[in-house]
């Protein structure tokens, strides 16, 4: 057994003070010039969110997706978006159509399936655990049972409900740490140059850089609990 921490290297200020793209005098007017995608935000206006928000430019740049940079609102849950801030994990939000699984949300937002993490919830007599593996993937429990030492099942679906209050059912964010539950990664996401979680509804995903990805599961057991169908 190992713990991802060991493996994870610190987060890069870069990732979110990218150059390219074309000059962006009034960030406000490019907000209001229409939905985010990948492509959307030129890097002068990451920069300048970057220098005028400091290490905690996010709020911002999820507002992007939502067309407006007034009062800050989008559909990432508020317990996610907290911990994101309070802990300076800089990411993206990439909205997509609205979708019912893991693979058809890969499908609709155009990245590789084995770049989604999706979250399956087990729980035992020690409390509930969130185990993170790609969309792609079917979740070798027994593996889990044996790295962790514990005898774990699947969480109801009304556990699930109560433990996610802010989330939308079928949606649970990958990053239980927000919620104060144990997490174990599967190693293939923690090698990824990038990855995308769910922000707790059908419509938007967070994206992030590897080191941002690291960062936010640094206390977060990982190993090989899963297998490939797709």
């Amino acid at each position: 057994m190992h713990c991802c921490a060991g493996r994870f290297a610190p987060a890069d200020p870069a990732y979110h003070r990218r150059n390219g793209g074309s000059a962006v005098e009034n960030p406000r007017e490019a907000a209001k010039a229409g939905p985010y995608s990948r492509n959307s935000v030129p890097g002068t206006l990451r920069g300048y969110l970057h220098r005028y928000i400091g290490m905690n430019p996010h709020p911002a740049l999820a507002c992007l997706g939502q067309g407006t940079m007034e009062g800050m609102d989008m559909s990432l849950t508020p317990t996610l978006r907290q911990y994101l801030a309070d802990h300076h994990i800089a990411y993206e939000i990439l909205g997509h159509q609205r979708t019912s699984s893991s693979l058809a949300t890969a499908n609709a937002a155009h990245v590789p399936a084995g770049m989604l993490a999706k979250s399956v919830v087990l729980e035992d007599d020690f409390g509930f655990l969130v185990a993170v593996i790609p969309a792609n993937c079917h979740l070798a429990l027994g593996q889990v049972r044996r790295l962790l030492d514990r005898r774990l099942g699947l969480a109801s679906e009304r556990s699930i409900a109560a433990l996610f209050r802010d989330c939308e059912a079928g949606a649970v964010p990958a990053a239980g740490c927000a919620y104060g539950l144990d997490t174990v990664v599967d190693d293939s996401l923690v090698d990824q140059p990038e990855v995308y979680i769910e922000g707790g509804d059908h419509r938007e995903l967070l994206h992030l850089s590897k080191d941002q990805f690291r960062r936010l599961f640094s206390a977060a057991r990982c190993g090989r609990i899963s297998h490939t169908f797709v």
